[in-house]
């Protein structure tokens, strides 16, 4: 460490630790991968993908309020495969706010909008950060776009891919300076 080199190592190592992450990132977003199907709880999901992200969140002063619907049904999906979209979500939501804020994260039931549709299982996870701009709205969901330092631009197509793969939609609303929500919806079997 008193070597006068040490600091030119250490930004080097660093350096190399993200253009891994990057490349890792890239080829799973590049892997096409089969769901495994099970019946999911999203209630005992959410708090699971929660602990994950705790790190992330406890950088901040921020608060997570949970709000979820008991009656909730069990959906088809891959729980390992939904948890990466809510770690997405959820680190998207605390990166947005600056020092303190609060995370909203609900689960409800809601009739699809086409005569054809059955009932979607809605998770809802929004936060008081900065907002999206109205000019990067409809960018957020191709590949390798972000304003963040660090960031690859891959975690919200992954996001959108994964939930295509379950039939499942992604919407998003948000006001600069205010916040932004994103509403994932899973399509709830309907069994005979």
């Amino acid at each position: 460490p008193e070597d006068p080199e040490f600091q030119y190592v250490s930004t080097a190592l660093q350096g190399v630790d993200r253009i891994s992450r990057i490349v890792e990132v890239t080829l799973n977003f590049s892997r096409p991968t089969v769901p495994d199907i099970q019946d999911v709880d999203l209630n005992s999901l959410i708090p699971q993908s929660l602990e994950l992200c705790s790190s992330v969140i406890k950088r901040k002063e921020i608060t997570v309020d949970l709000a979820f619907n008991e009656n909730l049904p069990k959906i088809s999906a891959d729980s390992k495969q939904l948890q990466q979209v809510f770690i997405n979500l959820i680190t998207n939501a605390a990166d947005a706010i600056k020092s303190k804020g609060t995370i909203t994260i609900s689960t409800y039931i809601e009739k699809g909008s086409r005569v054809n549709d059955g009932e979607y299982a809605i998770v809802s996870i929004e936060d008081t950060g900065a907002g999206i701009p109205p000019d990067d709205l409809p960018k957020i969901f191709n590949p390798f776009f972000t304003r963040k330092a660090d960031g690859t631009g891959l975690g919200l197509p992954i996001t959108q891919r994964i939930l295509h793969n379950h039939s499942g939609i992604i919407d998003v609303e948000s006001t600069v300076g205010q916040g932004t929500t994103f509403y994932i919806k899973i399509p709830v079997p309907v069994y005979k």
